[in-house]
C-alpha cells in the first residue's frame, strides 16, 4: 500500500495540526504495511522544525506514471489549505487521477478545501458527495454541491473527517479499505469506492453540528 499525503505548504503563526496527530497517521499506514510519501504545493512544509514534515515533494513533481503507483491519498488538516491548495492546478491534477479511478481519498479539517480544486467551471466532481468540514469551510462547499456534516463521514471513495482530532479514524479507514481491496483483487475495486449513500458514524465522532447542520439531517450529523 502506497499513500500519498497532501499538506499545505502555507506556514503560520500558529501550527496548522497538532504534530501528534500527523504522526499517529504516519504510524497508522505503517501498522497496515504501507509506504507514505508527503506532497505540498512547491514542496513547502507547514512546519520545517518537524522532521516528520522536512521534505515534502512538489505536487508539480509527480507525474501521472507516478500517481499509477499510488493507493490513496490523504489532504491533511492546515487552514493553509484554503489559500494553497483550493486553487492549485497540480492538486486538481492530481485529485482528478484519484477521483477517475475510484481510489480511496481521505480529507481532514481544512484538507478539503483541496477538493475546490477540481472545479472546472460549473462543474465539480465532488457534488453531491456527503463530506465532513470545518464550519468555515461549509457555506462554500454547500454552494458547490456538497451536503455537510460535522462527523466522519463515508461517501464512495471519499472519507472525511472535520478536523485533525478524525485524522487517525479516517487514516484507518482509507487503510481497512485499500487492504480489502488488494485482498479480493480487482473485482472488488467497485465495493471498495464505498456504498452509492453517504455513511455518517456520529458514534466515531463528537457532532459539533451547529445552527444549520444540526437542524437539518441530524440523525446522520448531515446538513444539505
Amino acid at each position: 500500500m502506497k499513500v500519498l499525503i497532501v499538506v499545505t505548504g502555507r506556514q503560520q503563526a500558529a501550527a496548522p495540526f497538532p504534530l501528534e496527530d500527523f504522526q499517529a497517521v504516519l504510524e497508522a499506514f505503517r501498522r497496515a504495511g504501507g509506504e507514505t510519501v508527503l506532497a505540498s504545493p512547491g514542496g513547502r512544509s507547514p512546519r520545517p522544525e518537524a522532521a516528520a514534515l522536512s521534505q515534502p515533494r512538489s505536487l508539480g513533481s509527480l507525474a501521472d506514471d507516478e500517481l499509477d503507483g499510488f493507493d490513496a491519498a490523504f489532504l491533511m488538516d492546515g487552514a493553509g489549505a484554503m489559500d494553497d491548495l483550493a486553487d492549485s492546478r497540480h492538486a486538481a491534477r492530481v485529485l482528478g487521477h484519484f477521483h477517475q479511478r475510484g481510489k480511496p481519498t481521505g480529507a481532514v479539517g481544512f484538507g478539503i478545501a483541496a477538493l475546490l480544486s477540481a472545479r472546472q467551471g460549473a462543474h465539480w466532481p465532488y457534488r453531491g458527495y456527503a463530506m465532513a468540514a470545518p464550519a468555515e469551510m461549509a457555506q462554500e462547499l454547500r454552494r458547490e454541491g456538497a451536503v455537510v456534516g460535522a462527523v466522519l463521514i463515508e461517501d464512495r471513495e471519499l472519507v472525511s473527517g472535520p478536523d485533525a482530532a478524525s485524522a487517525l479514524a479516517v487514516a484507518q479507514s482509507l487503510a481497512r479499505r485499500v487492504n480489502l481491496a488488494a485482498a479480493s483483487g480487482p473485482a472488488a475495486a467497485a465495493t471498495n469506492a464505498g456504498p452509492a449513500s453517504p455513511k455518517a458514524n456520529p458514534a466515531a465522532l463528537p457532532v459539533r453540528a451547529s445552527g444549520e447542520d444540526a437542524g437539518r439531517g441530524a440523525s446522520a450529523g448531515l446538513g444539505a
